[in-house]
């Protein structure tokens, strides 16, 4: 079962703001959002994916002005590779995707 990281973040933090009490300060509220969604995510990893992915070395979301100028060449040299490849997304996952770069930005653009 394949669910987007992006709307598990959400749910967790929609379902956090729920049951979330009044005198709950807004940095135990992220801390508690946070353990949910490490939680989540090492649930949903399947044993070949364990070998590849851990929150050990998982990434995070950078601004393009702190990247290093070989960590900017680097990525764009990943996305010219995410466009020249053929998508395996299904026509009902991501219709019209026919690349593996748009069927990941339709997977992350709702």
């Amino acid at each position: 079962m394949q669910l987007s990281y992006g709307i598990l973040a959400a749910l967790l933090g929609a379902s956090s703001l729920v049951t979330a009490s009044p005198t709950q300060s807004a940095s135990d509220l992220m801390l508690e959002v946070n353990g949910k969604a490490i939680t989540a995510r090492e649930n949903t990893q399947t044993p070949t994916s364990r070998k590849k992915c851990t929150i050990a070395n998982a990434e995070v979301r950078r601004d393009w002005k702190a990247l290093s100028k070989k960590e900017r060449k680097a990525y764009i040299k990943a996305v010219l590779c995410l466009r020249k490849r053929p998508s395996k997304a299904g026509p009902s996952f991501a219709p019209g995707a026919r690349t593996t770069y748009i069927a990941r930005v339709r997977r992350v653009s709702p």
